[in-house]
C-alpha cells in the first residue's frame, strides 16, 4: 500500500499488488481503515474505492475523508 495524497482530512491510498485480488479483502482493507481514523478521533470517517484490482485496474485506490 502507498499513500498518494495526504492532508488534513482526506488520503488517498493505493493498493499496488495482491497476491489473488479479493474485494472482500478490499473491503476489510477499507473497514480496518476507516476504524483507524475513528479511534483516531476523526469523526463522519467516510471510506470509497475509485478503482479495484479485482475490476481490472492496475491498482485499487481508496480515498477517506473525516472530520
Amino acid at each position: 500500500m502507498k499513500v498518494i495524497e495526504s492532508s488534513q482530512n482526506r488520503v488517498i491510498a493505493r493498493i499496488l499488488k495482491f497476491p489473488e485480488p479479493s474485494k472482500y479483502v478490499e473491503y476489510r482493507i477499507g473497514g480496518w481503515i476507516e476504524r483507524a481514523f475513528e479511534i483516531s478521533g476523526a469523526k463522519d470517517v467516510k471510506i470509497r474505492f475509485t478503482s479495484s484490482l479485482t475490476d481490472g485496474a492496475p491498482y485499487t485506490e481508496l480515498t477517506g475523508e473525516w472530520k
